[in-house]
């Protein structure tokens, strides 16, 4: 099975530097646990909580609006992509009148 968008550019992120889920999680300082970095990289914890877009942003100097972009087109069509003003405030949901 693929990695989903924002799975595969973090897994890509890590390898890059080279780390296991062990060292990422011991780089993230305690903000990310082994298991939630697994789970978002093979798409398997479903949406991803906004603090832990903070702490992979952080961890792998990746902006912050990127992943969550990625995120939300991990069950989104590419049309329906958040702004940018709905990222900056931290909503990546869209609502209805």
């Amino acid at each position: 099975m693929d990695k989903p968008p924002l799975g595969q550019r973090l897994y890509e992120e890590r390898l890059k530097r080279g780390w296991s889920l062990d060292r990422a999680a011991s780089e993230a300082g305690g903000d990310l646990k082994r298991g939630t970095i697994y789970a978002i990289e093979e798409g398997i914890s479903g949406q991803p909580r906004r603090d832990a877009l903070i702490a992979f942003s952080a961890l792998y100097d990746v902006p912050l609006e990127e992943l969550a972009v990625l995120a939300y087109t991990n069950n989104q069509e590419v049309s329906q992509r958040p702004t940018d003003a709905t990222i900056a405030s931290g909503k990546t949901s869209t609502t209805t009148s």
